[in-house]
Formats: C-alpha cells, structure tokens, sequence
C-alpha cells in the first residue's frame, strides 16, 4: 500500500557516490564538476540523470517500497553537500476498479496527505506528460529539501534533494531531466535464453517457475522478474512474476485486513473483461486468472494469494498470447 512515501530521510553515510572512470568518489571532486549519470528504470518507464550514480538504498531504510535509489555529492563538504532520491511505490491492488474522477480523487488525497510535513505545498502538474503532483520544502537534519510527488499509471514517484547550496536550481535541472521510456524501452528489460528449453527458475521466497527462458530480477531489487525468448521479436511473448510480499502472515491478520486485502484483489479482478478461478497447486486463500488488454498488449494474468505474498504470473504481447503457454506457466508455480 501506499504510506511513507515521503520518508525521505537520507542518510549522508548510506551511499558514496563513484566517478565512473576513475572509481574515487565524486565528494572528493571539485565543487563545480560537471559530471552527470542517468539511471533508467525500465520497469516503471523512466529515466532520471543527477550529478551522482543512484544506487539501490532500501536496505538502508524502512519501508516496503518498490524502488529507493539515492546519491551524494560533496559529501564531505557540508556547506555545498548535495543528496538526490528516487523513490517509486505501487497504486494498491483494485485501483483499476474506480472510475477516472475516483481514481484521480483517491491519488490527489494520498499524495497531499503525505506532503503533511511539508511547508509551500502546491499541486503541479509535472513534466511533458502532465502527471498530477505536489511539489514542497522542508528541512532534515539541518538541510534544506525540496521534493515533488507524482503519479504515472500504477506508480507513485517521489524525486527529492537536500542542500543547502543552489537548492531550487538543483532540484530544477534534477526533476526536468526526468524522461518517459517508450514500451520499447520497458520490454528491453526482459533477457533470452540460450536454452530454450523449459525448467524451472527459482525467484526468491521460495517461489520457483518454468518458462522457456531466463527470468531476470528488476534493477530496483523489488520481487519482480521478466524474460522472453527473443528479445528481437517484437510481436513475442514477454513473461512476466510479480511478488508483494506481505508485513506479516496473512494468517495472523485482524479480519478488517484480511477483507480489505481480499477486497482489493476482487476488485481488481473484477475490472477485466474476462475472469475466473484459477486451479493451482500451491496453497492459497483465491487465485483467479484474467485475460484483458492493457497498453496495447494483450495479457493474460494469474493472481494468487498466498499466506505471505500475492503473486502474480504475466504473459503478454503485443500481437497475441498462447492459451497453453499461459497454462503450463501458471501450473508450474511452486512455493518450497
């Protein structure tokens, strides 16, 4: 679910940033280096350049986020010290279930209620793209932060800088280099496979499957995995296993949880144009399996919950998806 997103307390020892080329950090760096790496994060259809490397941070802070990558500059240097961040979170299951004026009403009210602690708070509409946000200012540990919030399709996206040296163009030239990769862009994130014979991947958490090629885990180090057999056919099937992993055992939830978890499946599931239950393996409290178009490309989903997890199993393309591909994918799902 979506909830502190706007946490953003950085840390100044949880990332060194490294010039590329010469592997020493770029605090140790003139003030004024124009040095600039972009990240692209496929998986959520952008990229972003700062004047740092974004390494992967989540393990440096709390919080069950789908990508929260971070950098410093002039990191010994106080008065001139920069930290940028990029933190990405997921509309909650069912948000395809409301209607355009509910669903823009519903991302209005999260993303403002987690500006709270925020001062100059105003609703913007952010990049090219028009995507509703709010941007606003803040203090953290004695440096100033500006930080804007905004919505693209099923993400929520905080960018965000702390300094206390030239804060507003900082945090200008950081968001307006932020760029939409094209579906294109997004599909490369899938690996082939020399063999293309069919076994089984393990994941993560237990979680295996067999598909016809490697399954590689997104950069953003979310439970999030992708593969297609040939990444040149652009009319091919992409495969596709997505794990939200659950605070705490579905078992030993209160029952308002356990309706509301449920609910938000049931919606979401609802809202595609062809359902039904799904007979699998492993234990689970419902799996459904779906079939709809969603970007151009036509989809067929399975998603099941689990007593730790939602798991859902993704194959799609954009000219067509094989009934009995689907099936054997779904069958193969194991939890050890």
């Amino acid at each position: 679910m979506i909830k502190n997103i706007l946490l953003l307390i950085f840390a100044v020892t949880i990332v060194s940033c490294q010039n590329a080329s010469s592997n020493k950090s770029l605090n140790s760096l003139p003030v004024g280096n124009s040095a600039t790496y972009t990240k692209e994060f496929p998986e959520f259809g952008f990229a972003i350049t700062a004047p740092c490397q974004l390494n992967n941070v989540s393990n440096q802070s709390s919080g069950n986020f789908e990508a929260n990558f971070g950098g410093i500059v002039n990191q010994e240097d106080r008065e001139n010290m920069a930290a940028y961040q990029v933190i990405v979170n997921k509309l909650p299951v069912g948000y395809k279930n409301l209607s355009d004026i509910e669903l823009e009403e519903f991302i209005d009210k999260t993303i403002s209620e987690n500006m709270a602690g925020f001062r100059n708070v105003r609703k913007i509409s952010f990049s090219d793209e028009g995507y509703l946000g709010y941007v606003g200012d803040s203090e953290n540990n004695g440096l100033k932060q500006r930080g804007v919030v905004f919505s693209k399709g099923r993400f929520i996206i905080a960018l965000t800088v702390l300094s206390n040296s030239n804060l507003v163009e900082r945090f200008n030239k950081f968001t307006n280099s932020f760029k939409v990769l094209s579906n294109k862009n997004t599909v490369k994130s899938c690996s082939t496979d020399s063999n293309t014979s069919i076994n089984r991947k393990p994941l993560a958490l237990g979680v295996s499957v067999e598909t016809p090629c490697k399954m590689i885990r997104h950069e953003d180090d979310s439970y999030t995995w992708s593969g297609t057999i040939d990444e040149n056919d652009k009319n091919g099937e992409i495969y596709r296993v997505a794990i939200t992993k659950f605070p705490t055992k579905y078992s030993n939830m209160g029952e308002y949880d356990k309706k509301k978890i449920k609910n938000n499946i049931m919606n979401y599931v609802k809202g595609k144009s062809n359902y039904s239950k799904a007979n699998i393996k492993v234990p689970n409290y419902l799996a459904y399996n779906m079939s709809f178009e969603e970007d151009g490309y036509k989809t067929k989903e399975c998603i099941v919950l689990t007593d730790k997890y939602t798991i859902e199993l993704i194959l799609f393309s954009s000219k067509s998806v094989s009934k009995s591909d689907f099936n054997a994918f779904v069958s193969s799902l194991r939890i050890d």
